[in-house]
């Protein structure tokens, strides 16, 4: 691999992510709705990325699927907020420059792997990726359905703000507020701000970080949906 072409693996991913930022801002700007949409499917997207990432660097090469490693991606998250929220670190800027490293970092893990491998022709890709038998083109098919509903569930979560009048507010919408403007959770010892420490409200920070208003359901109806799709479907075991 030339120097060139390693430098391109590295970049790609982390570029793509920033462009599609841009245009996250601009759209946040323009149509508000639309630039939460395409912010919550970058989080999914640097979810996935921290994921893929952690498994390179445990030397696990096989692909276990998007859902997986987006699962895996948002714990780690949860891992790494905890330890901002601890240092009182929580803000917009460090939110979206964490999201940010993930595509990154994989980037960086994924050319140092391709790089021992032999390349791949451009040539050789439609036989890798396509299915050769009628009946993966079937499945494949199904699936396509399937993603466009759950695409669709993702869309419904992004203009529905509505909340139940018993729920827990403080707990549930103002934790997240004192997140980003105060870099860690101020009430004073609780069971309910034990709970919140679980993870619920940083994950919803980091969506709220490019958000115009409490589209705190992409998380839970949109986000989550999407990786349980994606676990569903996404695994593969070794040699299938």
């Amino acid at each position: 691999m030339t120097p060139i072409q390693r430098a391109t693996r590295i970049g790609l991913p982390g570029g793509a992510w920033l462009a599609v930022l841009g245009l996250c801002l601009y759209l946040r700007g323009a149509w508000s709705p639309l630039g939460a949409a395409v912010w919550g499917l970058l989080i999914l997207a640097s979810f996935v990325a921290w994921g893929a990432a952690l498994s390179l660097a445990l030397g696990r090469r096989e692909v276990r699927g998007w859902g997986f490693h987006g699962t895996v991606g948002m714990a780690l998250s949860i891992a790494f907020g905890g330890l901002l929220v601890l240092v009182h670190l929580v803000s917009v800027g460090m939110l979206v420059t964490y999201l940010a490293a993930g595509p990154l970092v994989w980037g960086t893990l994924w050319a140092r792997v391709a790089s021992a491998e032999p390349p791949v022709r451009w040539r050789d890709l439609p036989r890798r990726l396509l299915p050769r038998h009628r009946a993966l083109w079937l499945y494949g098919g199904v699936l396509a359905v399937l993603f466009g509903v759950m695409l669709l569930q993702y869309l419904g979560s992004v203009p529905f703000m509505e909340f139940n009048t018993w729920d827990d507010n403080m707990a549930y919408r103002e934790f997240v507020h004192q997140l980003l403007a105060t870099g860690t959770l101020v009430e004073s010892f609780s069971y309910r701000r034990i709970g919140s420490l679980g993870g619920q409200p940083l994950l919803q920070a980091f969506v709220l970080a490019l958000s115009d208003r409490d589209r705190l359901h992409i998380l839970d109806n949109g986000i989550c949906a999407l990786l349980m799709f994606g676990l569903a479907i996404g695994f593969r075991p070794r040699g299938s």
